[in-house]
């Protein structure tokens, strides 16, 4: 997976430069992927996913471009199907949303920290 996400960015790097008579990088950073080895990882990341939109300044929760609605059943599709994710703590964790919204601030703390470190 992870030469295919290098090959398609590159691929499309070279594109988007050539079209708009550019040089240089286009994504802030390189692909990467890490290996989900238990249920909890795989539970935080589905919020972790789904609060990215707050780093663009948007409110995660009508983000349009988002599965979030499809988690909370305001949104359906053959494609997407987050059962298995929420079923996998169903009985730990009643409510999703809270669960996202509980690592909002957390998040947001985290990223300023980042910010920080990376500019010390």
């Amino acid at each position: 997976m992870t030469d295919l996400m290098r090959s398609v960015m590159t691929a499309y790097s070279m594109h988007f430069n050539k079209a708009h008579k550019r040089k240089g990088v286009l994504f802030e950073s390189s692909y990467k992927a890490s290996l989900i080895k238990n249920e909890a990882y795989l539970w935080h990341i589905s919020r972790y996913i789904h609060l990215n939109p707050q780093d663009l300044g948007m409110d995660y929760s009508s983000y349009p471009h988002s599965s979030y609605g499809y988690y909370l059943g305001t949104k359906q599709s053959e494609w997407i199907s987050p059962k298995r994710i929420l079923e996998t703590h169903s009985s730990e964790l009643n409510n999703y949303p809270d669960f996202v919204a509980d690592y909002k601030s957390t998040r947001q703390d985290l990223q300023q920290i980042k910010h920080l470190l990376a500019n010390s």
